[in-house]
């Protein structure tokens, strides 16, 4: 239903509001008035004049107020969610506004009745005027509360989840906020107040014994007293009710989502009091959660998960740890030279398909990328998180990526691996303010010495003896592991002895 369309029903609910009062009126006004009164207001009654001043005069100014606020709703045009905050602003206030304008009415009737009585020389006792203030009361009352919650049902079901579709009600300026307090207020208007009054006038009508139309017939008045009281208060309580029951039943629905990790579940907010307020802050916080959950996947794609998760933790503070672990260096062979002759759009795609398949085999095998360097890798396996089996994770991720299809863009890239397993400092490096997980120390340049090493033996991977020491004897076989000569290494005193895997996990391969 279009909001145009539903503001068109909400008019509509106004003339059902006042039919339904003026039935009240004939039901109930005899009941009202003391039988001392009948003559009085028989004659008021078939006086036209007063009939017509009192009773009809005041609703063709009244439905004028409703037809003014109505027309800029009417006349405005483009999808609802897009319509100026002054026109959003009126639809969602108008169950109180126009309750209010159609009720006057009866309020502007009992003026001009008490001033046409007057000059129709008409002298009323005090007594009718309490009696008839009462009346006009009742009446003034039930047009609102019926008013009320048969606009603020339409306008809550069908134009503000279209004309706020994003639920942020209270960023429009200007819309009146009726609490709950305030509502439940209205509801004992409709449900308590106005029977109250009707029932006690009632009973004092019937009391007092005199020569009403009715006689002492009290089981026919409070048998139409309770059909209409029973319908108008039945009706309002559902139409209540539902305002409270379906956003709290949203609610529900939309946390348990929330609760798995739904971030894109919204609460339909479609009220300005305690309970639209609070679908706002879920809103809130479920687009805080999503923010969150996107700040987190593009952390994990800048630092390693693994680092990522514990930085979020609060974990990783600004320093360092002593740990045992296996550092993995990668580096392709005659990069330069492939990058010196295409362009760099072309190079960039390579190496990003290339770090993605290399990647994988690491986390696949527990380890972490600490970083890319141009061309180069640079993982460990055994920190962060540790492992009692990280020097077999490392070379059983090396054989895994030596294995893959070395094609990329019509390309064959060869890969050259060192690694080597020992003592490093493992933490946050930097300031305060910027900081970079990594690790330090002689593992780390040992295992980019040994990756160094690979060109001058023409080999494509390079285990330190420290490392194959700490694996698995059943690894070591698979693997094919095979010593070979002492490599004398960049800054290093002593040749160190190192192992590679058998021709059939990485063939030797020129420069």
């Amino acid at each position: 239903m279009s909001v145009k369309l539903t503001y068109l029903l909400v008019t509509f609910c106004l003339f059902v509001a006042n039919a339904i009062t003026v039935s009240s009126l004939d039901l109930l006004g005899p009941y009202i008035l003391d039988p001392g009164y009948a003559e009085l207001n028989s004659a008021l009654d078939k006086d036209s004049v007063v009939d017509f001043v009192s009773l009809i005069l005041p609703f063709p100014f009244v439905f004028l107020l409703i037809f003014l606020h109505a027309i800029p709703v009417i006349r405005s045009s483009g999808p609802a969610h897009l319509l100026p905050d002054r026109i959003r602003r009126r639809i969602i206030n108008s169950p109180l506004h126009l309750s209010i304008f159609g009720s006057s009415g009866w309020l502007l009737g009992y003026i001009l009745f008490q001033i046409i009585a007057y000059v129709r020389g008409y002298r009323l006792p005090l007594g009718y005027l309490l009696q008839n203030s009462i009346q006009f009361l009742v009446l003034l009352a039930i047009t609102f509360v019926v008013g009320y919650y048969l606009i603020e049902f339409l306008i809550r079901r069908y134009a503000i989840p279209r004309i706020v579709p994003d639920g942020k009600i209270s960023e429009i300026g200007g819309v009146r906020h009726i609490t709950i307090r305030g509502r439940m207020l209205i509801l004992y208007l409709a449900v308590v107040l106005i029977p109250v009054l009707v029932l006690y006038r009632v009973l004092i009508v019937l009391n007092a014994g005199g020569d009403n139309i009715h006689g002492k017939d009290i089981s026919t008045a409070l048998n139409i007293m309770a059909f209409v009281l029973l319908l108008v208060g039945f009706l309002i309580t559902m139409l209540k009710a539902g305002s409270l029951n379906d956003p709290i039943l949203d609610m529900q629905q939309i946390s348990s989502r929330i609760a798995q990790k739904d971030y894109e579940a919204r609460v339909h907010v479609v009220s300005t009091d305690e309970i639209g307020n609070l679908g706002e802050r879920m809103n809130e916080m479920a687009e805080g959660l999503a923010e969150r959950e996107r700040i987190r996947d593009v952390f994990g794609k800048v630092v390693d998960p693994g680092v990522r998760d514990l930085l979020i933790s609060g974990e990783l503070k600004l320093g360092g740890e002593r740990k045992q672990a296996t550092v993995l260096f990668t580096d392709l062979q005659g990069f330069t030279a492939l990058s010196e002759s295409r362009d760099p759009e072309e190079v960039v795609g390579l190496l990003n398909d290339y770090f993605r398949d290399m990647t994988q085999c690491i986390r696949a095998h527990g380890g972490m990328v600490n970083k890319f360097i141009g061309d180069a890798i640079m993982a460990v396996f055994g920190a962060p998180i540790p492992s009692n089996d990280h020097a077999g994770q490392a070379v059983a991720a090396a054989a895994e990526m030596l294995a893959l299809d070395s094609r990329y863009h019509g390309v064959t890239l060869t890969t050259r691996i060192g690694i080597h397993t020992g003592s490093l400092l493992a933490g946050n490096i930097g300031s305060d303010e910027r900081m970079e997980y990594t690790v330090m120390g002689d593992t780390v340049n040992t295992a980019s010495r040994l990756e160094s090493a690979c060109k001058n033996l023409k080999l494509k991977l390079l285990v330190s003896e420290s490392t194959v020491q700490r694996l698995p004897a059943n690894l070591r076989e698979d693997l094919g592991l095979k010593p070979v000569a002492k490599v004398r290494l960049k800054g290093k005193k002593e040749p160190v002895s190192v192992f590679t895997v058998s021709p059939s996990v990485a063939q030797e391969t020129s420069q």
